[in-house]
């Protein structure tokens, strides 16, 4: 997916759906889960990015109000603009090089070590005690991205870490939550129930027809029928889930494969093959990350997407 594509999503209704299916999953960062809300705002922000939902939740935080995104999809919008991220590290240092695509002739270089960790009051701090390695790249790559590339940010320049969190980003939070805003309506989005305001209006009369006017039926255009899935569109659908990790929560898959072809499913095999085809197309964008240098890694280097 470039960044010029623009993600069209269905009505509201369809969005609100969608939000409710998902909102109870277990697989969901604690900050989406049980809130409809703000799923559907990590919807809008994936349509200002142009990537797919499920990065956008797994993707961005939020910290007091204020969205944050992850070092891993600031080097990844980097990478898809065409900028080379090379990243080399370990427990004590990070150095991050960045070359533009529209200015290969410069390296942008940033450092973080540990000392300036501790000179920043950070190092004491439990995420940087446990993943130190991983805290250092995290603050590389976000201070590399903002100052060489900020541009693929669109204004979402901090990790939450910068913002004061205390959650590492690949850890998933397991604590207990509280029930949440509940369930969306559209009457709680629009503010007033629309049914009560169209009762509230008056009936309209009939358009009067002219004299000798016929009424001609309007003919009935039908979309072709669309067949059952293939039994390799269910292997590939199988494959697919599992390569996405979604396969462990069939509410969350549910969820976000009804938002693919916008009406609630309940049943991977209850799907069309346009629309397996439709949902296969989606879960193909998605980049699942390999961790690099988070806890119980050893790789020391990251080379740039070529």
């Amino acid at each position: 997916m470039t960044g010029s594509e623009v993600i069209v999503h269905g009505t509201v209704e369809d969005d609100i759906t969608w939000a409710n299916a998902v909102a109870p999953s277990r697989m969901l960062p604690a900050v989406y889960r049980n809130d409809p809300g703000a799923l559907m705002l990590a919807r809008g922000y994936a349509q200002a990015l142009a990537i797919p939902e499920i990065n956008a939740i797994t993707g961005i935080d939020v910290v007091d109000g204020k969205p944050s995104l992850s070092a891993n999809l600031m080097a990844a919008l980097a990478r898809r603009a065409g900028h080379k991220v090379r990243i080399k590290g370990d427990d004590t240092s990070c150095t991050v090089e960045i070359i533009r695509k529209d200015d290969q002739d410069y390296t942008y270089t940033t450092v973080w070590t540990i000392e300036m960790a501790r000179n920043a009051g950070l190092a004491n701090k439990n995420n940087w005690k446990h993943y130190p390695r991983a805290m250092l790249r995290s603050r590389g790559i976000s201070e590399g991205v903002r100052t060489a590339c900020p541009e693929v940010l669109y204004g979402m320049y901090y990790t939450a870490d910068e913002l004061g969190s205390e959650r590492h980003e690949t850890e998933r939070s397991d604590e207990a939550l509280s029930d949440g805003p509940g369930p969306l309506t559209r009457e709680m989005l629009h503010g007033t129930d629309e049914r009560q305001e169209r009762s509230k209006q008056p009936e309209r009369s009939p358009t009067p027809q002219a004299p000798g006017e016929d009424i001609v039926d309007a003919e009935i255009v039908e979309d072709p029928p669309d067949g059952p899935q293939t039994r390799l569109q269910l292997r590939q659908l199988a494959s697919e889930l599992k390569r996405t990790g979604w396969s462990g929560d069939q509410t969350f898959a549910l969820g976000m494969i009804s938002g693919m072809v916008q009406r609630t499913v309940t049943s991977t095999k209850s799907l069309t093959a346009n629309e397996t085809d439709l949902v296969l197309a989606e879960l193909r964008k998605i980049v699942v990350p390999v961790p690099t240098s988070g806890p119980g890694t050893n790789d020391q280097t990251e080379e740039a997407q070529r």
